[in-house]
């Protein structure tokens, strides 16, 4: 026989003796003291997971639930495009967290066949289409929710005084956009 070979032999030698009381106490304290290791560590590790189910439970409640396709850059969502509530296409755009408005104003247009352009805030801005009374709108409206351009020509309307009205109407949850357009007459 070779020496690693005895050197072998007499090292199994030495680990099959027994080990005494106090040797095999300390041998299980340290595996004990690893397992309360690995414990703490596996309590800590199920305590981030529930907190990050509940942070994402609480962040589901507040966004808004539906099929749409989003668009972004490089993972990040900057838009969606989805269909409202009320039946109208609506495109929303997220803010710089990646979170869309929480309460758009969807109400602000109560009937449209079309599509509605909101802000940031959830504010209709640019709205097109047909509306319950089948005719033409394009409407932009301003930050304040007053008419900005329409671009489709509406009839002058007075009072009972026979003074003109203001045609700008902001859109509300119980009324429509001014949609009293004239028919567009061709050239």
């Amino acid at each position: 026989m070779s020496e690693s070979s005895e050197s072998n032999d007499a090292s199994e030698a030495v680990d099959q003796t027994p080990m005494t009381v106090e040797e095999r106490l300390a041998f299980l304290e340290e595996q004990n003291e690893g397992l309360k290791r690995v414990g703490k560590l596996l309590m800590g590790l199920c305590l981030l997971i529930g907190v990050l189910l509940v942070w994402t439970q609480a962040g589901l409640r507040k966004s808004i639930y539906s099929e749409a396709v989003i668009l972004g850059n490089a993972s990040t969502p900057r838009a969606t495009l989805t269909s409202a509530p009320n039946g109208h296409l609506a495109f929303l755009f997220y803010d710089h967290l990646g979170i869309l408005p929480p309460n758009p104003e969807f109400g602000a247009i109560p009937y449209l066949d079309g599509f509605a352009i909101y802000d940031r805030e959830g504010r209709p801005r640019i709205v097109m289409g047909i509306n319950d009374q089948n005719k033409t709108i394009l409407d932009v409206f301003d930050e304040t929710g007053k008419l900005a351009f329409g671009a489709i020509p509406r009839p002058v309307t007075t009072d009972a005084d026979g003074k003109p009205t203001d045609s700008s109407k902001t859109p509300t949850s119980a009324a429509t956009p001014d949609v009293n357009s004239a028919p567009i007459v061709a050239p």
